[in-house]
């Protein structure tokens, strides 16, 4: 009797083990929606201000090539920007601190690389479209929309963790394009750029 009752438990562990393996386990063509929210820390290089926190949301969609190289095409929204910032290379009077507050709606292309199941590093391309910018300084709100570039492009670097369902993601973004467009900008704001990380948590759907 104790020997069947040990083939039958280990039969029980095997099975359980092959279970939980196939749950994991990815095939070329799973296709997963990711809806995520989190926050973005910015700032704007080269305009003496600091880091600001802003919000951070939108949906992704995931394709599996092979059980270890996934691809991620995300419409997100973003809130950018700087606090803080002095500038006083341009006049010492009314030099600050200004407030920049950056929107945009990015659209990314991520290639996923899964070393195992739970853990992918990535990088891509973003393409983001400016739909809102005000600076403020001592309560007074200035529209700089067409002072700035209408679009923004960057090279996302991270990395993200999945615990079941849940996905945990951490990226940095390198803009490869500078903020400043007409000539009053590149005179107030040269050769600035926004650096960013964001932290993000999704839940992964699978739909096909």
């Amino acid at each position: 009797m104790k020997k069947y009752i040990l083939i039958l438990l280990l039969a029980m562990t095997a099975t359980a083990t092959v279970s939980a393996a196939d749950k994991y386990e990815r095939v070329p063509w799973d296709i997963f929606v990711i809806p995520k929210a989190g926050a973005a820390g910015s700032f704007m290089r080269h305009s003496g201000g600091e880091f600001k926190i802003g919000l951070t949301g939108g949906v992704a969609m995931q394709v599996y090539f092979t059980p270890k190289l996934a691809f991620d095409v995300e419409l997100a929204y973003l809130h950018a920007g700087t606090k803080n910032a002095y500038i006083t290379w341009v006049t010492t009077e009314n030099a600050g601190p200004y407030d920049y507050r950056l929107d945009y709606i990015n659209a990314s292309y991520l290639l996923h690389y899964y070393p195992t199941h739970w853990l992918s590093f990535y990088t891509g391309v973003t393409g983001g479209k400016l739909f809102n910018a005000k600076s403020e300084y001592r309560s007074q709100i200035v529209d700089i929309e067409d002072e700035l570039h209408g679009s923004l492009l960057t090279v996302p670097v991270g990395f993200s963790l999945e615990l079941g369902k849940v996905m945990l993601d951490a990226r940095w973004n390198y803009q490869l394009n500078k903020l400043p467009d007409s000539d009053k900008a590149k005179q107030i704001l040269p050769n600035s750029v926004l650096n960013m990380v964001q932290l993000t948590v999704g839940y992964k759907i699978q739909v096909f």
